[in-house]
């Protein structure tokens, strides 16, 4: 099986040479994305995972439904965006993988550079193994989530020249999931075009999120560069490049509780979610039949994961993503019971009016400052 799995991943990486795709590590990477993204196919199974029938009439589907949606969507939030929202774009698992990587890379890379630097170009070595690891890492997790993704709304955080966002959904996935929990198609492809359009109109509505979210990156980014080197000048240097890269969201450098940026961007994120997921729930009741049974289905599909999927998404970090849907959507329902949809969207405002993390998680704090 594993000899199987390596001739898969080599055709896979001779696939993107012969395609000219720019997923190769140079000398001095440390994740090889060519091979990562080899290794995601495998993992992600994406050769059973074709697309039956035309992307383009799929594409027409979701349009529909996201046109449909556009002015519920505004009129239960009192946002208005400028322009429509672009037209879906159908995918299946392989291209889904693809763009994730081509998303990541330009995020991931400026911190990995830090990593090199620090670890290597002025101690000396290799970056052999490291790579080998943080590679396989990487690989595996994007082909964990080209299984589990259904939607998506793609911010560009890099590219200045396209600063609209996307709407994906990866039609495979969503074919799954329908046949798995026996969900009539038309009703759950526009709760779920509900969700994913509602972050269209969080982002499109309101331009400066889009560099908001990018500072918070940045600025992580040098934090986490900060303490690498902190920790490469160090006497007591415990850093292990090996470990470093397998203990998950860097926690040997990271101290999630002292970090004021990853707490940052964590209130950030959750209020992004929960905002989706509070308006996708109540404005569903009105629009979509059948959302209360879909919405119980995902939650009893949610408990009744393996073990083995849970020690996964906790390794991941997924755990926490649905714990920011859970706490965020706890937020926006306790100030939209205080003050309605006006006093919620003051979140609007400017990132002097971002709740904190803490105020995420006690609402009356967060209306207490901004009344």
């Amino acid at each position: 099986m594993v000899k199987e799995a390596n001739i898969k991943i080599k055709n896979t990486i001779d696939y993107f040479k012969g395609a000219g795709l720019s997923l190769i590590a140079t000398q001095d990477e440390i994740i090889d994305w060519s091979h990562a993204a080899a290794i995601a196919f495998v993992v992600g199974d994406v050769n059973r995972w074709p697309i039956i029938g035309s992307q383009g009439e799929i594409s027409v589907e979701f349009e529909s439904y996201v046109r449909e949606l556009e002015p519920k969507i505004s009129e239960f939030t009192n946002m208005k965006v400028e322009d429509p929202l672009c037209c879906p774009v159908i995918f299946d698992r392989a291209e889904w993988i693809v763009t994730a990587i081509e998303s990541i890379k330009p995020l991931v890379d400026p911190l990995l550079e830090h990593v090199v630097n620090a670890l290597y170009k002025q101690r000396g070595g290799s970056l052999k193994l490291t790579q080998a690891a943080a590679t396989t890492q990487m690989g595996t997790v994007i082909g964990y989530l080209s299984k589990r993704v259904l939607g998506q709304y793609d911010l560009p955080i890099v590219d200045d020249i396209s600063p609209i966002g996307k709407l994906y959904f990866i039609y495979p996935n969503i074919e799954a999931i329908e046949k798995r929990l026996g969900l009539e198609s038309r009703d759950f492809r526009r709760w779920l075009a509900l969700h994913e359009s509602t972050h269209g109109f969080e982002f499109e509505s309101n331009k400066w999120l889009q560099s908001h979210l990018r500072s918070l990156i940045d600025r992580h980014t040098d934090f986490i560069a900060t303490k690498i080197n902190a920790s490469r000048g160090s006497a007591d240097n415990r850093l292990n490049p090996v470990s470093f890269f397998f203990s998950g969201s860097l926690k040997e450098i990271v101290n999630v509780r002292n970090n004021k940026i990853l707490s940052e961007i964590q209130a950030f994120m959750s209020l992004i979610e929960g905002y989706s997921d509070y308006v996708m729930k109540r404005l569903s009741r009105k629009l979509i039949p059948k959302s209360e049974l879909i919405n119980e289905l995902f939650e009893r599909r949610r408990r009744s994961e393996s073990w083995a999927e849970r020690l996964i998404e906790k390794y991941i970090g997924l755990d926490i993503k649905l714990k920011q849907y859970e706490i965020g959507e706890s937020f926006v329902a306790n100030v939209v019971d205080k003050g309605g949809m006006d006093l919620l969207n003051h979140v609007w405002s400017g990132p002097e009016s971002l709740p904190s993390l803490k105020e995420i998680e006690e609402p009356a704090l967060w209306i207490r400052r901004v009344s």
